[in-house]
Formats: C-alpha cells, sequence, structure tokens
C-alpha cells in the first residue's frame, strides 16, 4: 500500500480528514513532507507544531537466498542511499514473515537487533539498531532470516530516525485524538504514516504451493509476469517473452504426461534466467528477480 494510501486511511481514522474535529487540522508541507499539526487544548489555547515523519530515508535493499539442509537462508543487505531526500539515518527495517514456519529464525547484522514475531494477525521480521544507526550513504550486510518457506514478492518498511516532536503544551490537556496522530507519525507503532515501503522477496510461500508441478508453474508464471510487470524486475520484453515461452514449454509437456521434457524445458529456462542476470550492462534480470524464479522452479525439478 502506497505512503499516499496509508497517509488517507489514517487521517480518516482519526477524523482529521474529511470532518476535522474543531480546532484540530493537519496539512503536510509539499516542500519539507513535515506534518504540521494544530489544535486547541482542553483549555481552549490553540498551538502549531511541526511533526517530522520517519520517512526522510532512500532505502535499498538486496537479497540473496541459498539452500540450507531443508530450508533456505535469506540474506538481506541495506543501504540509505544519499539523495535529496536523505536526511536521516535508518532505524528499524521489518519483513513480513511465514508465521505458520515453526523452523524460522532470524539473525541481527553486526550492532543490530533482531526479532520474528509468530503471531497469526501480522507475524513479522524485525531488524532495529543497537549500537549505531545506519547513516546516509552507509551500508549493512547479513540480515538473515531462516525459513523452510520459498521466496514471494512482498514489501519490507524502513524507518528513519525522526526528530522526536515536542509537545508546546503539558501531556495532560493535549486531545486524545492529537496523541494518536503523534503516535501514528512518529511513535512507537510500527504501522506508522512514515517510513519508506521496499519491494523485495520474503519467505512468504509454503512449499506445499508447488507440490504439485502443474499448479507450480501456473503460481511461477504469474511471479514472472509480476517480474516483468509491476515490480519491473526484469526490464527486457523479448527475455520475459523467452522466459515465459519456456514455461508454457514445461506446462504442456507435463499435460502429456511427459517428464523428461518438461525438466529440459525448466532447465533451459534456468539457463536462460543465469545468463540475463549480474550488474554488467546488458543483463536484464535483477537479483530480486533471478531468486525469485531461480528458487521457485528448481523447487518444482526438484518434484518431478
Amino acid at each position: 500500500m502506497s505512503f499516499r494510501v496509508v497517509l488517507a486511511l489514517w487521517l480518516a481514522v482519526l477524523g482529521v480528514a474529511a470532518s476535522p474535529l474543531a480546532g484540530q487540522t493537519l496539512q503536510r508541507d509539499s516542500v519539507s513532507g513535515d506534518f504540521i499539526l494544530e489544535f486547541t487544548d482542553i483549555d481552549g489555547v490553540h498551538h502549531r507544531m511541526v511533526v517530522e515523519p520517519r520517512d526522510k530515508i532512500s532505502p535499498r535493499m538486496a537479497v540473496a537466498i541459498e539452500s540450507s539442509g531443508a530450508g533456505y537462508v535469506y540474506r538481506y543487505a541495506l543501504t540509505n542511499e544519499i539523495g535529496p531526500r536523505t536526511q536521516q539515518p535508518i532505524g528499524v527495517v521489518l519483513l513480513p514473515c511465514p508465521g505458520g514456519d515453526p523452523s524460522l529464525s532470524v539473525e541481527p547484522a553486526p550492532g543490530w537487533n533482531a526479532s520474528a514475531s509468530r503471531t497469526a494477525r501480522q507475524p513479522e521480521c524485525e531488524f532495529s539498531f543497537r549500537t549505531a544507526w545506519l547513516e546516509p550513504g552507509q551500508s549493512v550486510g547479513d540480515f538473515i532470516v531462516r525459513s523452510a518457506w520459498l521466496p514471494a514478492p512482498a514489501s519490507a518498511w524502513v524507518f528513519g530516525r525522526a526528530k522526536i516532536a515536542s509537545l508546546p503544551v503539558s501531556f495532560e490537556i493535549v486531545p486524545d485524538t492529537v496523541v494518536e496522530i503523534l503516535e501514528n507519525i512518529q511513535g512507537s507503532y510500527f504501522n506508522s504514516i512514515g517510513g519508506r515501503e521496499v519491494h523485495t522477496l520474503v519467505p512468504a510461500r509454503s512449499p506445499a504451493t508447488l507440490d504439485n508441478p502443474s499448479s507450480g508453474l501456473s503460481v511461477i508464471r504469474s511471479d514472472l509476469d509480476r517480474a516483468c510487470g509491476e515490480l519491473g524486475w526484469i526490464t527486457n520484453a523479448g527475455v520475459c517473452r523467452s522466459l515465459g515461452e519456456k514455461l508454457e514449454a514445461a506446462e504442456r509437456s507435463l499435460e502429456r504426461g511427459n517428464t523428461n521434457s518438461a525438466r529440459g524445458q525448466l532447465g533451459a529456462f534456468l539457463q536462460e534466467l543465469e545468463a540475463q542476470h549480474g550488474p554488467q550492462p546488458g543483463k536484464h534480470v535483477s537479483d530480486n528477480a533471478y531468486w525469485l524464479l531461480k528458487i521457485n522452479v528448481e523447487y518444482v525439478l526438484s518434484r518431478l
């Protein structure tokens, strides 16, 4: 969900959008990105304060995935890129994680903490700073998630370190709705209207999803379509078409019961994926697309 949609929802919930409370408004400065909160306290005094969200960062995430026993190791690296909107260090990273995987575990990068929530409502893997923030221009690697689940595209949320807003008046006379607004802009709640969304891969797919190779290839075809379309992880239409044709050929072979042909066609798919992946000019498959398709196709091959 985009930042604007999240913001609109929060404003509507808190009563400061279509139907603002008397003497209470929340506007966002289009230049600074800060929120201007105006409110009247319970003594009838009007106040104006500036609230900085935790999104003045430019996060870039990379992931590599390797097989390990009966599961996979997801190894993330994070960079806070220097740019016109990069004014804060990064302090928190949230990844959706599979609550149904009893083997799930996390390991922090040096100087960071890590924890995994397995609650059914919102299972998350959280990484937060321990000894140092990730300042603009800095990178850190080896945020590790171990899981038996296969990769799928998902959104990580990354939060910067905002300057804590100081109330211009005693806390006791601030309306409850104002406190809620502050908490959801820069407070302890991680479903804040701050933060930056980063598309990445997470262990979000139960292996049972691909245990049937025929239906599994249909899932992988959807992955390919997303990588070539909305996610922009494969940047050449010809490569997308060629990879899609190989998947379709493998599906037809399985429909005819020709497992050997399907293996060969999926092997050719992996060869082309390998050839098109890398940082060199002329390569069109990003790391995210590479690991997404490689790990899932290899799993289907193991079931043939």
